[in-house]
């Protein structure tokens, strides 16, 4: 069994649901249970936590992010702000 790492994205072996770990939950007689959230939807809200138990769940590999290569990446960086001076002694 592995042990799940908050923040770290898992599937669940039974019902095929992924999402991120973002709480773990432990139970008397060492039942522990996964929330893991899935990714925003279609409709732009976020769906509700799904609870697992720890040992069904198996780690989805890294989902690398892509970015469209006829769209440039970042932006023109901002001016830093002036610079005042809060000492007393004027520097």
């Amino acid at each position: 069994m592995i042990k799940v790492e908050l923040g770290k994205t898992y599937r669940d072996t039974v019902s095929g649901y992924e999402g991120v770990a973002v709480c773990r939950g432990e139970w008397l007689h060492e039942c522990i249970r996964i929330s893991l959230q899935a990714p925003v939807g279609a409709d732009g809200k976020l769906p509700e936590l799904a609870c697992f138990d720890e040992g069904q769940l198996e780690p989805c590999p890294a989902k690398a992010l892509r970015h469209a290569k006829d769209k440039p990446v970042g932006g023109p960086a901002l001016a830093p702000p002036s610079r005042q001076s809060n000492s007393p002694r004027g520097d």
